[in-house]
């Protein structure tokens, strides 16, 4: 996509910001519903967290050949793409009768959304020139920030009135708004006819699914052989990376160091965030003994303090720099997880609300930081590869970390006497080390000499 191609009018960027909502909308909620799927399909939480992982994971290979299709079909056809696919996941989705068959439709859902994030990014990151950067960002955060902080009160709401299907319903007119931008985007033309790495992604499909896969509470085959799957398959992809002549990631963007340390720190974010995301509804059901809806209603302040943050953190991104404004969510996300490991602390709702918030608070500095530290460590001529590759590092780590942390609270509740409280403690505790894991990471994201 050219310079002159990436000035949308102010209609066609609002369609196209709501149309990445779906996505957000989605694993935001999907916690919420996580006591009720488990109840009609009778499963642990641990097991339910299959319709989260298999979402978050698709979108990452959604992520990762959403510039291929950008490049193969332009911008208007790659939104009408992404966005009538999800609508049409989603309204099969709302009458799946088994829970594989749910999971199945997740991971469809979640490669439309996945392709939405990064055409959106890059659009607007086109846009505006790098002054400005910041502030584009946060507007973009502050709307998914909305769409995040509505999400499970809307779920919650929904799944008491009605069942955890309506969770795909209301989705599908923010997908179709996909279609909307599709109409009103500009003319594009279209650069090199690029073919998405389809091999590439079914190998990266293959190796997640397989990790997601691995059962510690089985015998050592139910370990061992998906670890195993996953090896053979990340081998192969690395391979793969190195000899295709168009490969799912260009190999040459981690010859620059801060490169490598803004994807570490995606990671680690995608797995704070996604972790925060997860466990807070859960843990006010099956830890505080709330409905669906009260569930939800927690989630509010947090997402004024996410829309608040992400405002502010852009604002300040530009008036000085990325690097401490991340330090400063880090800092505010390992304090907030700590406390809500802390179960004393945590043994009503008005503390779970507050910490919830200040996390959130934190996450919203991070997202600023991370995002627009990124665009500063790769040359400019390489900028529209780098929305779409840190997103799949966010998202990879959000899967991997969904996972560890349903694996640790499933653990904890097979002992008898764990209190389903202190479950939930030891995964928030797991958070807090990692947020102070990213601290020292995030300051080695400096511009190629």
């Amino acid at each position: 996509m050219t310079r002159a191609d990436a000035m949308p009018s102010l209609a066609s960027i609002v369609a196209l910001m709501a149309a990445t909502f779906p996505g957000p909308f989605v694993y935001s909620a999907i916690g919420v519903a996580v006591p009720a799927l488990a109840r009609e399909f009778a499963l642990t939480p641990g097991e339910v967290q299959w319709a989260a992982s298999a979402f978050i994971a698709s979108m990452m290979g959604g992520m990762l050949v959403a510039s291929a299709l950008l490049a193969r079909h332009g911008l208007a056809r790659s939104l009408a793409i992404a966005g009538g696919g999800f609508a049409t996941g989603a309204a099969v989705a709302a009458f799946a009768a088994s829970f594989p068959l749910l999971v199945a439709l997740q991971f469809a859902m979640g490669a439309f959304a996945g392709l939405m994030q990064p055409i959106a990014l890059v659009t607007l990151y086109r846009a505006y020139p790098d002054s400005m950067r910041g502030r584009a960002t946060s507007v973009y955060g502050v709307a998914i920030a909305v769409v995040s902080t509505l999400a499970p009160t809307v779920a919650g709401l929904v799944v008491d009135a009605w069942s955890w299907r309506g969770l795909f319903v209301v989705p599908m007119p923010l997908a179709l708004a996909g279609l909307i931008a599709a109409r009103l985007a500009p003319a594009s033309a279209r650069g090199e006819r690029r073919v998405p790495d389809v091999a590439g992604l079914v190998l990266l499909w293959t190796a997640l699914v397989a990790v997601l896969a691995v059962d510690v509470r089985g015998t050592a085959a139910a370990a061992l052989a998906p670890l195993a799957i996953a090896l053979v398959a990340a081998v192969a992809l690395v391979r793969r990376l190195a000899r295709a002549r168009q490969p799912l990631v260009d190999p040459g963007l981690f010859r620059y160091p801060g490169f490598v340390a803004a994807s570490a720190v995606a990671m680690l974010y995608g797995a704070l965030m996604f972790g925060m995301i997860y466990l807070v509804p859960v843990y006010v059901q099956i830890g505080l003994g709330a409905s669906p809806s009260v569930a939800g209603l927690v989630q509010i302040p947090a997402g004024i303090a996410l829309a608040v943050a992400i405002f502010l953190g852009g604002a300040a991104i530009d008036r000085w720099s990325f690097r401490p404004v991340l330090a400063a969510g880090m800092a505010v996300l390992a304090a907030s997880s700590a406390l809500l490991g802390w179960t004393t602390v945590t043994a009503t709702l008005a503390a779970v609300t507050v910490l919830s918030a200040s996390g959130r608070a934190g996450i919203g500095f991070v997202f600023g930081g991370l995002n627009t530290g990124a665009t500063r460590v790769v040359p400019d001529e390489r900028l529209a590869e780098v929305p779409g590759l840190v997103n799949f590092f966010r998202m990879l780590g959000g899967a991997l970390g969904v996972k560890a942390l349903s694996m640790i609270i499933d653990a904890r509740l097979a002992t008898a006497d764990t209190p389903p409280a202190q479950a939930f403690g030891t995964a928030f505790l797991v958070l807090a080390l990692l947020a102070v894991a990213a601290v020292p990471v995030a300051a080695r994201m400096r511009p190629p000499a």
